[in-house]
């Protein structure tokens, strides 16, 4: 826009709110349309591990505009000092993108200020870490998919992955990986407000998460941690309002010692709310000689902690330091030797802890020294726009049975599947709804009454790809000689009208050709209508030149029912592999005691696009 007409718009009464709104958004439109990918090495960046590549880097990302991409091609960069990272760009690499300080006592990189708009992705960060260290409040900085690895520094604040000490607004830290992180911590900050910290891997890390209050709407969730030697997450201070840890899943420690906790969720002071759920503490292996575990889940005041899965060998397993708490619906499971300080069933007090406000309720304490090693690299991914698959690793060879569990994040678990071999390692969600987020778990128990739990994944549905054929408007191919083949209207077909194949015995069948159907993998769904006469079918499909030699699709579909019922079934996954009209086959197999006839009624056929 011009600049004397910008500001002739400015002073004139009729440049109303709504019209100040279009403008920006033309020139945040018009900045996204002219955003450049800036590479590093265009500016004299090596990435050969051995140059200073400071310089070079620093000054491609003063070169950047706002809303630009900073790229990283595969290589170590070398920095002997703290970058400076501007505001609104993203700063992204890709498989072995290394950022490694050279210098002692330097971050990596940190913003200027004001800070706002900044987004780390695909980069890894090698002997130094982040610093968001700004004279006025942090907005939407994000770090994603980026590693931390090899920060071993002694001296405070340079041994933190993250160091956030003036708070954040919107600010996302999502799958990362922290390894070797045994300076301090892989994240602390303080005064954040909607942030979250999820899907993240810490392995060989002093500590996690560090918060400090005040921290409102903010989630810490899904973490993962083996291998850690003090705390999973610890959070101090007060004025947490709407504060939920879930989900996260921390075991195997590393030479673990008397503050070796799983969480440490403390927060004193009036007002505040926070929701501890679903995580799961395995403190083990025991500690060395002499030694011993700290708390799995040590609790400040105003903290609702329910359904946890605690075990091993923590000299305590819920300790509450605050009033106003309640403990329900926890899993307790450990030894109880009080000798070795081994007591992670216990649920007690340490001072600050007010017996007459704290609610325990309903929670499974069981003395076992009787473990299973729980599933690892669950994985999930959308299918079908509304399918979930699954797959995990299974480490321990004593479980029998396998439990998929989902819920979206903040609710209730449900179980989706149970009684699956112990040996099972996939599994596909058919029953997820579109345009959901889920958590997934895998629960894996034997005989005996042990089980444990897989870390949480995040899976997003979308909405499915549906190709969908009315057989009102099909044509019907082929049929067996004599038998009826008609339409009929009702308002409960989905497109208003519906078929009936008047069949009246096994191996009768009805053919429709379904024109135009794309080479893909597509799940099968046919709607059909089940009353108290109708039989069952086979699913078979072809090309239409090919009709002799179909192939059968999922498994028979039974369409009696008591009463009149209009439903779909999925048969599964079918992969044509080329374009053209189709012969989709349905013979009659038989039929349910309970029923008087043999006849099929069909609504649609529809395809769901993988």
């Amino acid at each position: 826009m011009n600049t004397r007409v910008r500001a002739s718009l400015r002073h004139t009464p009729l440049f109303s709110a709504a019209l100040s709104s279009l403008v920006a958004a033309f020139l945040a439109s018009s900045q996204q349309a002219n955003a450049a990918t800036v590479n590093v090495t265009s500016y004299g960046a090596t990435g050969n591990g051995t140059t200073d590549d400071t310089t070079a880097i620093q000054n491609a990302i003063n070169a950047s505009a706002s809303g630009d991409t900073v790229y990283f091609p595969t290589g170590t960069y070398k920095l002997t000092n703290t970058l400076t990272l501007l505001s609104s760009r993203t700063y992204s690499g890709q498989t072995g993108s290394i950022l490694s300080q050279a210098t002692t006592n330097k971050f990596c990189a940190g913003p200027n200020s004001p800070d706002t708009g900044v987004t780390l992705t695909g980069l890894t960060f090698q002997y130094g870490g982040i610093v968001i260290n700004t004279s006025s409040t942090p907005t939407n900085f994000t770090i994603k998919n980026c590693t931390f690895q090899n920060i071993t520094n002694s001296t405070y604040p340079y041994n933190e992955a993250i160091y956030m000490p003036t708070g954040g607004t919107g600010c996302n830290f999502v799958g990362n990986t922290f390894k070797n992180i045994m300076g301090d911590t892989g994240l602390i900050a303080w005064n954040l407000s909607s942030c979250t910290f999820t899907d993240n891997y810490f392995d060989t890390v002093n500590e996690g998460v560090h918060l400090n209050g005040p921290i409102a709407n903010c989630t810490v969730a899904r973490n993962t941690g083996v291998n850690m030697h003090r705390m999973g997450i610890e959070t101090q201070g007060a004025g947490y309002t709407n504060f939920l840890v879930e989900d996260n899943h921390f075991s195997h420690w590393a030479t673990p010692f008397y503050n070796s906790f799983g969480l440490s969720i403390v927060p004193i002071g009036s007002g505040m709310s926070e929701t501890t759920q679903y995580n799961t503490l395995l403190g083990r292996p025991a500690a060395g000689s002499g030694a011993r575990y700290g708390y799995a889940l040590e609790v400040g005041q105003s903290n609702l902690v329910q359904n946890n899965f605690i075990e091993g060998y923590f000299c305590n397993g819920i300790v509450f330091g605050g009033p106003n708490s309640t403990a329900q619906n926890n899993v307790l499971r450990g030894p109880v030797n009080s000798g070795l300080s081994q007591d992670a069933i216990s649920i007690g007090y340490e001072p600050g802890g007010d017996p007459n406000t704290t609610t325990i309720a309903g929670n499974t304490q069981t003395n076992t020294s009787s473990f299973l090693e729980n599933p690892t690299n669950l994985a999930a991914s959308v299918i079908f726009g509304d399918q979930v698959s699954l797959t995990w690793v299974n480490n321990d060879t004593h479980q029998t049975g396998i439990e998929v569990q989902r819920h979206v994040p903040g609710g209730v678990y449900s179980v989706v599947a149970t009684g699956l071999s112990g040996t099972t390692t996939t599994y596909t969600d058919t029953t997820a709804s579109p345009n959901t987020t889920y958590a997934y778990r895998i629960r894996a128990y034997d005989g005996s009454g042990n089980l444990t739990y897989s870390p949480a994944v995040l899976a997003v549905t979308g909405t499915p790809t549906v190709i969908k054929f009315e057989v009102e408007n099909l044509t019907v191919a082929a049929q067996t000689a004599g038998v009826t083949y008609r339409l009929s209207a009702d308002v409960r077909f989905s497109g208003g009208n519906g078929s009936f194949f008047d069949s009246t015995a096994t191996g009768q069948f009805v053919t429709f050709d379904v024109p135009g159907v794309s080479a893909g993998t597509y799940d099968v769904r046919i709607g059909i209508k089940k009353w108290n006469n109708k039989g069952t079918f086979q699913t078979a499909i072809s090309r239409m030149d090919q009709q002799g030699s179909p192939t059968n699709v999922g498994s028979v579909v039974d369409e009696y029912a008591s009463g009149e019922v209009f439903t779909e079934v999925d048969l599964g996954v079918w992969t044509p592999a080329a374009t053209g009209d189709k012969a989709f086959k349905f013979t009659v197999t038989g039929k349910n005691a309970s029923s008087s006839s043999y006849g099929l009624s069909f609504d649609y056929i529809a395809l769901i696009s993988r």
